[in-house]
């Protein structure tokens, strides 16, 4: 009889283990079928957002931003990369009040998340310092274009096309 109970035991934690074993499994393929979706509503929206069809583009962005947070957690790059694409949707429609809270959410976020010199904050920096050019607030943009040089002197070579951009800017 004791020999039977033992072998219950053994039996149920193997099985315990099984599915454990299933269930991680299940939640890994998830996450990664999940982060592919994210790609691919970055992708729609950019694409949608090159042929000036922004409309159609906002709204996958902010479904891609909402995916982001939730596979993510708020201080992911990930969440900042949808957040700076949706900054540009609205920049690009003129609509700055609303770009401009969402850039510097995600140069916060990029801080954070990323290396101290990475060309991705670089851009953040670039993007809202070009919304403030087009404002007019220059004296806002400057420093922040001045950053994003530097950034891009640390990180990429001398003659990267983003180090271009910024001197030209």
């Amino acid at each position: 009889m004791f020999n039977t109970i033992k072998a219950l035991i053994f039996s149920s934690i193997k099985l315990t283990f099984i599915i454990f074993v299933i269930f991680i499994f299940i939640a890994f393929i998830y996450g990664i079928v999940q982060g592919l979706r994210w790609i691919l509503l970055i992708y729609r929206a950019d694409r949608l957002g090159k042929l000036g069809k922004y409309c159609q583009a906002i709204p996958i962005t902010e479904q891609a931003a909402t995916l982001a947070l939730q596979l993510w957690g708020e201080s992911h790059a990930n969440v900042a990369t949808s957040l700076n694409n949706l900054a540009n949707l609205y920049s690009s429609q003129g609509r700055y009040s609303e770009a401009e809270p969402l850039y510097q959410q995600a140069i916060e976020i990029h801080k954070i998340a990323l290396p101290e010199n990475h060309p991705s904050l670089a851009t953040d920096l670039n993007n809202l310092a070009n919304l403030y050019s087009s404002q007019g607030r220059y004296s806002e943009a400057e420093p922040l274009y001045q950053q994003a040089i530097e950034i891009h002197k640390i990180a990429l070579p001398e003659n990267h096309p983003s180090l271009a951009t910024d001197l030209n800017n």
